[in-house]
């Protein structure tokens, strides 16, 4: 029973991380992407917030100044730069390369545990990101790139996620917060962030310097508040409660059943899936690269995985 319920969390949080371009390629086409991405994470942090509550039974117990200036920081770089390049991107250019390219951001985490906190990379970790490396170029097509800002805007968004993960593992460690918890309030500090920077594009200085500057007239017609619809509410819903809460929720519940590496087959299955559920429910093509890049990247995830299996065998 314990097995397939494990089962079953697997199966949910890969569907969760694999439709969550698409579903954003559509409310791309209704939101302004910054109210989007407020909406959605707000949405998120008020439900990962009430599991925390009901498993910690200590919600506030760590959130001091200095936990409160961690987790402000980390909503900043993750929500409000990250998640907004990701809509940007997903709004530029395929939902399926983005998924793709989004899930590669555990490369990014093995490059930067390297160069920032010095930690050792294994044969098989090394091998992992030259592959990977080659995989994303396959999927990029430099001979036939048409989109290079879409995919320039994936690439960041995947590498701030990389930074969130390692910064949230730190803030855990530091402040003595469970992991639910340091995800939940960065979800809820980054939403306010978001939401007080589109407030201040408001003020008439600012707003006088957006318009007046080519490239910024975007950031002075954010709206502040956009009446939902009745044809607009499954989308917020399922962005913010399934594709972003429940995804991270489940992930958290799979790896504390059974270990990181288990948690992490949601983004190895992610590469496969969410390009085909861009084909059937998006119509994008399904070109020769994309599905050659792909399988070159889930054979570098299963050195990843393989690796980090031998390392706690050990």
């Amino acid at each position: 029973m314990a097995r397939l319920k494990i089962c079953m969390y697997i199966l949910l949080a890969s569907l969760a991380v694999s439709t969550q371009e698409i579903v954003l390629k559509l409310a791309g086409n209704r939101f302004d992407p910054f109210y989007f991405t407020f909406l959605r994470f707000l949405i998120a942090a008020v439900i990962i917030l009430f599991f925390a509550a009901m498993l910690t039974k200590r919600l506030l117990q760590h959130l001091d100044r200095t936990a409160f200036s961690l987790l402000a920081l980390n909503g900043f770089l993750f929500v409000v730069i990250g998640m907004v390049l990701f809509q940007l991107a997903v709004d530029d250019t395929k939902a399926g390369v983005v998924a793709v390219l989004f899930s590669c951001n555990p490369i990014f985490t093995l490059v930067l545990t390297f160069f920032v906190f010095k930690e050792k990379l294994s044969i098989f970790s090394i091998i992992s990101i030259l592959i990977s490396l080659a995989g994303m170029l396959l999927v990029v097509d430099p001979t036939n790139l048409t989109k290079p800002v879409g995919i320039s805007l994936a690439l960041g968004s995947a590498m701030l996620f990389s930074i969130y993960s390692i910064f949230s593992r730190k803030i855990s460690l530091r402040t003595g917060m469970d992991t639910l918890e340091v995800t939940g309030f960065t979800f809820l500090f980054g939403s306010l962030e978001l939401y007080l920077l589109m407030v201040c594009s408001k003020i008439p200085l600012v707003q006088h310097f957006l318009t007046s500057h080519e490239g910024f007239q975007v950031f002075a017609e954010i709206p502040l508040f956009v009446p939902l619809h009745w044809n607009d509410l499954p989308l917020v819903l399922i962005s913010g409660i399934f594709n972003t809460a429940l995804g991270f929720v489940l992930y958290f519940f799979i790896m504390k059943e059974t270990s990181t590496t288990l948690a992490a087959t949601q983004f190895f299955v992610k590469p496969a899936l969410a390009p085909l559920l861009s084909f059937l429910f998006l119509g994008e093509p399904l070109k020769v690269m994309l599905i050659l890049g792909v399988g070159v990247i889930l054979i570098g995830s299963a050195f990843t995985i393989y690796g980090d299996h031998l390392y706690r065998k050990r």
